[in-house]
Order: structure tokens, then sequence, then C-alpha cells
């Protein structure tokens, strides 16, 4: 069993963390009030931009306007660590009665991406103290990504330049199967894959009286729709790696 002991900085960090829980909880609670799809994360990027510029942290918008990176004033460490968040909300009515509920018709943050960002918005807060505190000790980067949801606001960031001069990256989400305050970690992609297939489904008309002689392309898509909705999730469960 490991004894290594905390950095010394640690404790300081978490007391800072916990001084600005409440404004953090009212973050995500604004953003799920207010939630913005793929492609369309402009007051979200607006929202955090704000927030952290009043607290002195540089920030960069991407050109679209969608999606920011935060930077640590110190950038002479030998390592750039990133963190990065997701922005984007569902298409999905909100069903909930609390005061928080989503005040768009059918979009709601039903994957978290609103603690992701809230999450990511308290620690770049939180390091930036740290940071006037005790300076030149660490060289990070936060990167607020759109469009997780289409698979294609990573690409975007990156295009942009997002990963320059960064050595190791670490990607956030919560997860319900483990108790409030436990974080676990893992090296390696996880929860990262977005695969789009376009299928045709060729059929053959023909009277309705005499259905041995067509080919209904319907009853053909929906056994294939069931059978590849009941089958990949498995595959993937049981075996990730035979599914690749």
């Amino acid at each position: 069993m490991s004894s290594a002991k905390p950095h010394p900085l640690w404790e300081e960090l978490q007391t800072i963390i916990l001084e600005m829980e409440p404004e953090i909880r009212a973050l995500r609670r604004y953003l799920h009030q207010n939630p913005e799809p793929s492609n369309e994360e402009f007051q979200t990027t607006t929202k955090v931009a704000e927030i952290l510029n009043e607290a002195g942290v540089h920030t960069q918008i991407a050109p679209t306007g969608r999606g920011l990176l935060a930077n640590s004033a110190f950038q002479g460490g030998p390592q750039r660590i990133a963190l990065r968040a997701d922005m984007d909300a569902l298409r999905i009515q909100d069903e909930k009665t609390v005061e928080y509920r989503s005040t768009k018709p059918n979009l709601m943050h039903a994957c978290g991406h609103d603690a992701h960002t809230a999450m990511l918005t308290g620690t770049v807060k939180a390091l930036a103290e740290l940071e006037r505190r005790y300076p030149d000790k660490v060289t990070w980067r936060a990167i607020f990504q759109p469009a997780e949801e289409t698979a294609s606001g990573a690409l975007e960031m990156i295009g942009w330049g997002a990963m320059e001069n960064v050595d190791a990256i670490v990607g956030l989400h919560v997860d319900p199967l483990f108790p409030v305050g436990q974080i676990t970690s893992r090296p390696g992609p996880l929860s990262a894959i977005c695969e789009e297939i376009e299928l045709t489904v060729l059929g053959r008309g023909g009277h309705g009286a005499r259905p041995q002689q067509t080919i209904d392309p319907i009853a053909i898509g929906t056994e294939l729709i069931s059978r590849i909705y009941k089958e990949v999730p498995q595959t993937f469960h049981k075996s990730p790696q035979a599914a690749r």
C-alpha cells in the first residue's frame, strides 16, 4: 500500500475550492437552466470567459465564438498539463420540477456537461488563486470544448491550436456510480468513441396482396436497427478490444 504524502499545497487548494463551492454550484445550475446544443454554445462560452476574466485569468475564445482556452500566468514550467471539459447540451426535454430546470424547450444538460464546465471553471479560479500565492510553480491550460455530442468539437479545438505545447491532458466526466468526493482515473481513452455509419437498405416494391414477391426495406431496416441496438453494446461490454 502506498504511503505517499499529498503535495504540500494540496490542503490549501482544497480549502480554496471548498470556499468556492456555492459559486460553483450556482454556475452549474445557471448552465442547466440555459443549455445550448452542439455548435451553439455562444452564451455558455461568454459566461465562462466573463467569470474567469473577472478573476484575472487570461482567456481566449475560439474564432467560432464557441469554446475557449484559459492559461496559467506562469509559462516556464517543464510541462504543460491541460484539463478539458465539454459544454454542449442534448435535445431532450427536461421533465424535472426543480427550480433550476431548463428554461429552453427540448433542450437540457442530460450528460453532465453543465457540471463539467462548472467544475473546470472552479478549478481554473482555484489554480489562479494558488498561483498568485505561489508563482512559478506549474504551467496549466484549461480547454472548454464545444460540440462533444456531435464528435466535431475536439477536432475543431485541436485545429485551432488548443493542444499545442501540451504534454499531458486530463479529460473529466461525472459518474453516478461513484460517491460524491471520490475521484477515479485511468490512462488512455475512456468512453471516447463516437462513430457514424451510413447504411443503405435496398428493397423491391410490389402489391400488398403478394408480399412474397416484394423485398420490404422497412422490415429489413427495423430488424437491422433492433439487432445493432441489442448486440453492439453487449459486445463492447463483454470485450471492448474485440469490438474494435
